[in-house]
């Protein structure tokens, strides 16, 4: 059978290794992921009473907005210093239309147009991604046609195609968000129109949440007469923000957080267990981690366990109602012993450079206390610059190390300003 497993971010993920019933099973491809999932998004919306006709392709549109590789357009907003809108039309979008590029200039404005209502829509229900083909569906237009040529589909779509299939889209999200905000709270069969209302909640959660995370199947075999657990391992690489950028748009705030995000699906069993280690010798958890819900408002509800030392968080759940997905938020920190040295350390190369200085521009400075200054504060210090690390130590104590380098040149560059004026003063 086909089982879900479950939902993954789309992000690199090291030795997934996925265990259903005591077998190792594999996750069957993106493409036909994506495609189950757009079947999923479109059977929510018809429990919504949202569907009408639906245009040609419109499966295909989901499955490609879904499945859209984002390295293309990444490398695209890199080569041209541009970001999201306009998507550089004649660059990006217009060359993967071929043939259907005829009426593209006159169409692009309405494509626009229902785009951006889509990129409004989607920031109160889920976290912006620049990179998120459902949250901004003209960066994976030229897929969408590429692929369609090259598995010789017998009607490949036309600009005008790709124009219903928008205005369709924003009318099905348009209208599932419009029942949501008016709670459809009329009195005349208001069970089912409560049960209307929580599927078009649920058809705009998992529209916009495919854009960014992708839901791992797996063909295998169970035991239907009795329980079995599925587990999933994985490495993934740390994100000290919730929302991805691109590399060029770090600012120096980003680069000195010390909160390593994690996001997580919980809902996806009866019971989730989530546990995050910290393996790294010289980094620790600084406390609680918090947790948060998709929209990152904090999350103040109660679990059945949450445990954390210094190297683990641990939390499991199987509340009914909890939240499908969340944001977990990890301080972190050095151990006690490196994070004393390091301060330690730059309050000892301070007090040196105050010392040296204000011996030395009133001459009494021998060369005998420079060097009872100078040499253990210089080794000490150049020591720890030069410690080997590893590369998340080294993002936790870059504040302190940079600290501590400026201290060490500045001490370096006293030493031989006064070493000069010495000689200056000899020599008169």
């Amino acid at each position: 059978m086909l089982l879900p497993i479950t939902e993954l971010p789309k992000v690199p993920l090291l030795d997934l290794k996925i265990t259903v019933a005591d077998k190792h099973v594999y996750r069957v491809s993106k493409d036909v992921s994506a495609r189950i999932q757009a079947r999923y998004v479109i059977e929510l919306a018809e429990r919504a009473n949202l569907l009408t006709k639906r245009p040609d392709h419109f499966v295909d549109f989901l499955t490609f907005l879904f499945f859209f590789p984002s390295h293309p357009y990444e490398r695209h907003l890199r080569n041209y210093n541009r970001f999201l809108y306009p998507a550089q039309d004649d660059v990006y979008i217009k060359p993967g239309l071929q043939n259907s590029a005829l009426d593209f200039n006159a169409a692009y404005s309405k494509w626009s147009a229902h785009a951006h209502r889509i990129s409004n829509l989607a920031r109160e229900y889920c976290i912006p991604d620049y990179a998120s083909g459902a949250e901004n569906p003209l960066t994976a237009i030229p897929y969408f046609f590429q692929e369609l040529r090259e598995r010789n589909t017998p009607t490949v779509p036309t600009v005008g195609h790709v124009t219903d299939l928008l205005k369709y889209l924003r009318d099905q999200l348009d209208a599932a968000d419009l029942m949501i905000k008016e709670g459809r709270n009329s009195p005349i069969n208001q069970s089912i129109r409560t049960e209307e209302a929580e599927y078009a909640r649920r058809f705009l959660s998992a529209y916009f949440t495919y854009g960014y995370r992708w839901m791992a199947f797996a063909r295998c075999i169970v035991p239907l007469n009795e329980p079995f657990l599925i587990t999933v391992e994985e490495k993934r690489a740390i994100y000290f923000s919730p929302r991805r950028k691109l590399n060029r748009r770090h600012s120096p705030r980003e680069w000195l957080r010390k909160e390593a995000w994690q996001m997580v699906s919980t809902a996806d069993a009866e019971t989730n267990h989530v546990s995050i280690r910290v393996t790294d010798t010289a980094v620790r958890l600084r406390g609680l981690p918090r947790v948060y819900d998709e929209l990152l408002a904090d999350l103040n509800e109660q679990v059945e366990e949450e445990e954390h030392t210094h190297e683990l968080y641990l939390r499991q759940d199987s509340t009914r109602g909890r939240k499908e997905r969340i944001y977990i938020e990890c301080p972190l920190g050095l151990t006690r012993i490196h994070s004393w040295m390091l301060r330690l350390t730059a309050v000892i190369t301070a007090f040196g450079i105050i010392i040296m200085a204000q011996r030395g521009f009133t001459g009494n400075l021998t060369a005998k206390e420079a060097a009872v200054i100078l040499i253990p504060v210089s080794f000490t210090a150049t020591l720890l610059l030069a410690r080997e690390t590893s590369t998340l130590s080294a993002r936790v104590k870059l504040l302190a190390q940079a600290i501590l380098m400026i201290e060490l040149f500045a001490l370096l560059g006293v030493s031989f300003v006064l070493l000069m004026l010495g000689l200056l003063l000899n020599a008169e």
